[in-house]
């Protein structure tokens, strides 16, 4: 089966690209010939095969237009990437499975404005293959705080209005049923696929991360990566460390400011004594830090705010990384570390019951991490992306077949 693999965000940086590679290749080891399609000239982390490859829209230009493309994406940023590059690679990946014969377009990030004026646009719900999102991105207004740019408010709005609507044109797909209710997705046209856990492929020694990372190498450490915003709860970790002794260590990697955390309290901390205990690095990091900060660190906080339904990418890390979690106790993520007991959980918003967690933290023993990491290596093997693209194949042929049924009956 020929399945085009639309990415409309391969130009975002995060764990997009890598967790794109991941469900192609597993895709691919499930049977399916997977044709990857975005914006940037090349996409490093996905190993083409037999069955796998990369199309870039790039690859249709000249190099002027290349070179000017660059300047407007980066003169325009966000603005940039969620409009023009969203709506441009969805359109043309619509068009080009139609003329290409493929029977399955899997958006893998649906921006659902965009992605309903895509159809509109190329009239892709009524004739064509077979369309299938994965809803990887919360649209609740809810989740509106006053700290937002006026265009990711704008965004946020735009997109909860119009997801309502997109169910009546496409299957989608979320990691939870969570997901689906809050995207108020039609009865059948909804499906649960959790995404899988990434296998470490370097050893993971603490020590040596630690080495590089100039870290001490005898004391607890949590890590809080990704972009310290109030959406993702970061102050409510820093309020819950200031009636805390430093004990411990705090990492937090990940771009501050503009709709970011603009304003995180440091200065109150470091008079409390933190001052050699907290590390902010603020600011975009390689792949090779990012292995180095999971391995080295003790156990990954997650305080988001109300609305996290699914599985973050930073959840995943830590599982696959072997480490403990803390985090809130709410829908997908809380449950999997209750049940499982993979660490601590605590209350929706609640940095006093965070402080408890961050106390309980710093005087667990040695015992209680290496039994964590045999549940995470085990939650590991059981979700793995072999699994999940044999889950998708599956899904795959059951909507080609109710289609061609449908196809007969109208003949």
């Amino acid at each position: 089966m020929k399945v085009l693999f639309c990415s409309p965000f391969l130009s975002y940086t995060g764990h997009i690209q890598r967790l794109a590679a991941l469900k192609a290749h597993g895709m691919t080891e499930a049977g399916l010939d997977v044709t990857v399609i975005g914006f940037p000239a090349s996409f490093n982390q996905l190993v083409p095969g037999e069955r796998l490859r990369y199309i870039s829209l790039q690859d249709f230009v000249s190099e002027n237009t290349r070179a000017r493309l660059a300047r407007w994406g980066h003169r325009f940023g966000n603005i940039w990437l969620f409009i023009v590059e969203t709506l441009w690679v969805q359109l043309y990946s619509l068009r080009y499975a139609k003329r290409h014969g493929f029977q399955i377009v899997f958006i893998s990030d649906i921006e659902p404005w965009t992605l309903l004026l895509a159809l509109l646009l190329t009239g892709a719900p009524w004739r064509g293959p077979k369309i299938v999102g994965f809803a990887s991105f919360i649209f609740d207004v809810h989740y509106i705080h006053p700290s937002m740019t006026w265009y990711s408010r704008c965004r946020v709005r735009l997109n909860s209005l119009c997801n309502r609507w997109l169910s009546y044109f496409i299957h989608i797909i979320s990691d939870c049923d969570h997901g689906l209710s809050s995207w108020r997705v039609l009865p059948g046209k909804g499906h649960v696929i959790p995404d899988a856990y990434d296998r470490v492929a370097l050893p993971i020694s603490r020590n040596e991360s630690r080495t590089r990372l100039d870290l001490p190498q005898d004391e607890r450490m949590i890590l809080l990566f990704g972009v310290a915003s109030t959406g993702k709860g970061a102050e409510t970790l820093f309020t819950a460390m200031e009636d805390l002794p430093p004990d411990f260590h705090v990492c937090v990697v990940g771009r501050t400011g503009e709709e970011m955390l603009a304003s995180w309290g440091g200065e109150y901390l470091l008079k409390r004594g933190w001052a050699v205990r907290l590390r902010i690095v603020s600011r975009y990091v390689s792949e090779a830090e990012r292995h180095d900060y999971f391995s080295a660190c003790d156990a990954v906080v997650l305080p988001y705010r109300k609305g996290m339904f699914g599985l973050s990418g930073n959840f995943r890390d830590a599982i696959s990384y072997q480490r403990a979690l803390i985090v809130t106790d709410q829908y997908t993520m809380g449950r999997i570390v209750r049940e499982r007991q993979l660490g601590l959980t605590f209350r929706l918003d609640d940095a006093a019951d965070l402080r408890r967690c961050l106390e309980e933290f710093a005087h667990m023993p040695d015992k209680w991490f290496e039994v964590i990491a045999g549940r995470c290596n085990a939650l590991a093997e059981e979700c793995r992306w072999e699994n999940v693209g044999q889950s998708y194949r599956e899904l795959f042929e059951q909507l080609v077949q109710e289609s061609n049924k449908h196809s007969s009956r109208g003949l």
